[in-house]
């Protein structure tokens, strides 16, 4: 998939806390993710990342960061199962499934951040059978982002920067596998 937005909208949409926009408007997203991870500047790299992959992949990212850094709560197993059944059928009704479960087991984790993610995918955030509403932009890009930053702090915070080294590790390969960054 060649890409089709810019750096420049990609740091402006992701909501960066450190990194500099981009100097040059021709640099490519690829990068730029590049040159903020280089820079030390970890969290920007996730948000930018958690961005620019499509949403799926993103949340799948995600869920893998969660449960290699994260114990998964008791409250939110049930959350987690209903992740992987968005992951492996992306439907509406696994789409609505999954944020009414992560709301019954209260979003105050990293799991239950990503059954969010997961309604603010796509589709219509209104009730069925009502007019759509489309959900607002980003919603579901910084819930993801959000997601692996607890993630990394969740268990041995002093290990957050060797954590979200691997998980960028890992959100980039994703990027390359889905051919996110043409033939690089």
């Amino acid at each position: 998939m060649a890409e089709t937005i810019t750096a420049i909208q990609v740091a402006s949409s992701a909501g960066l806390e450190s990194a500099a926009p981009p100097a040059d408007p021709e640099m490519t997203v690829k990068a730029y993710v590049d040159q903020v991870i280089a820079e030390g500047h970890l969290r920007d790299g996730v948000r930018l990342l958690a961005h620019v992959l499509p949403h799926r992949e993103a949340i799948w990212w995600a869920w893998s960061c969660v449960r290699k850094g994260a114990a998964v709560p008791e409250s939110a197993q049930k959350v987690g199962a209903a992740v992987e059944a968005w992951i492996a059928d992306p439907s509406d009704a696994n789409r609505r499934s999954a944020f009414a479960i992560a709301q019954e087991a209260g979003l105050d984790n990293a799991v239950s951040m990503i059954g969010s993610a997961i309604f603010f995918s796509g589709g219509s955030i209104s009730v069925p059978n009502q007019p759509e509403v489309p959900p607002p932009p980003g919603t579901a890009s910084k819930l993801i982002a959000g997601s692996i930053l607890v993630a990394a702090v969740f268990v041995e915070p002093e290990k957050q920067d060797e954590k979200l080294q691997g998980f960028l590790k890992q959100g980039l390969e994703v990027g390359k596998r889905i051919k996110l960054w043409g033939d690089n």
